[in-house]
């Protein structure tokens, strides 16, 4: 038989009920407002199968999910994500702070979602409507119990969850992970912008807003946001970027090397629906170095770069853009960019260290 299982119809097992978790109509709903709330079980199970339906309540906001290995002290486990319309995430949850592990694409319906997650010893297997998505290995949390999550703005149902004794998981599948940091990378910086990690220059053209960073350039200017700091050589970044309003001749993007004048350094951008540039810039200008199409979906878009040395790669949505040696900066920090009357939100950025640091 199960090991755990309920169906809020009625609920069978005590859960933390307020003004932002309720049960009804059969089932749990969560609604955050700022960070994240959780609602779980902390029980002692050590190999199990978790299984729930979850869909999103709202049309905006973070992610919502499955919670496993689930610590006594509620603020400690793993976390198996996600967030419409095709956006996958695994993350470990240390004392309520999340470290990413893995995060890639998989269709979300708008309707109930299938969450699955596979713990055996070490092993994690993730699956989303029956397909495999993630696979990983992870030793902090060797058991615990099961709980359910909503962050930043986001509000989400929950039923049938069912813990059951774990098998020998299957590991093929179909989802497709992006490229993140393996695990002998140091994370630099994981900014969620809930609450900022950092001292983001606000102002009329920067805001935060609802958890992500805004930037509202003006025709025929651009803006910045960013970390400067020459110091920093090689690591890879990426963020989550998507264009609110603007013209098609407008960028949005990601800038790496940028240097302390905030004004020299790389950018990756994307404009026009459908294309990316890559330019080195300084305050007297700018030299494009690479140009061309790739499909864009019409929310965020993952935008990442990996600096090695004088080596540059350039990414969008997982998929490699262009290659490129340059010289000019051998170090500097990261930052974001809008210009000629775009209006951009970027959220998640997340910085590492390359392999051989």
């Amino acid at each position: 038989g199960p090991l755990f299982s309920e169906d809020f119809d009625p609920p069978k097992h005590r859960w933390d009920v307020d003004g932002l978790r309720r049960i009804e109509s059969g089932e749990i709903r969560i609604r955050a407002v700022a960070g994240y709330l959780l609602s779980g079980q902390a029980l002692p199970l050590t190999d199990y199968t978790a299984a729930v339906r979850a869909r999103a309540m709202s049309s905006g906001g973070g992610t919502y999910g499955l919670v496993t290995r689930l610590q006594r002290d509620a603020q400690s486990g793993y976390l198996f994500l996600l967030r419409d319309p095709d956006v996958f995430a695994v993350a470990r949850l240390d004392a309520g702070k999340p470290i990413l592990l893995r995060r890639g694409e998989v269709a979300v319906t708008a309707g109930w979602n299938q969450l699955e997650v596979d713990c055996l010893g070490g092993l994690f297997v993730f699956r989303v409507n029956g397909a495999v998505v993630a696979s990983f290995s992870d030793d902090r949390y060797a058991t615990g119990g099961v709980g359910l999550w909503v962050d930043n703005h986001r509000q989400a149902a929950f039923d049938d969850l069912l813990v059951t004794a774990a098998e020998r998981p299957d590991t093929s599948g179909s989802g497709r992970e992006l490229p993140l940091p393996e695990p002998d990378r140091k994370v630099l910086l994981e900014e969620r912008f809930d609450p900022p990690q950092l001292a983001w220059l606000e102002d009329e053209q920067r805001r935060i807003v609802e958890g992500a960073l805004e930037l509202r350039s003006e025709e025929g200017r651009f803006a910045i946001s960013g970390a400067p700091e020459s110091r920093t050589g090689d690591y890879q970044v990426q963020v989550e970027a998507t264009r609110l309003d603007g013209p098609d001749r407008g960028l949005h993007g990601l800038l790496v090397r940028l240097q302390p004048d905030s004004r020299s350094g790389y950018l990756l951008a994307v404009y026009g629906g459908g294309r990316y540039l890559v330019l080195r810039f300084d305050a007297e200008g700018y030299v494009a170095l690479a140009r061309g199409e790739t499909p864009l979906r019409p929310g965020a878009n993952t935008l990442a770069a990996a600096c090695q040395g004088a080596e540059l790669q350039f990414l969008v949505n997982g998929t490699v853009v262009t290659r490129l040696t340059d010289t000019t900066y051998p170090g500097g920090g990261f930052g974001l960019y809008a210009d000629n009357g775009v209006v951009a939100r970027f959220d998640n950025l997340l910085a590492t260290t390359t392999v051989s640091q």
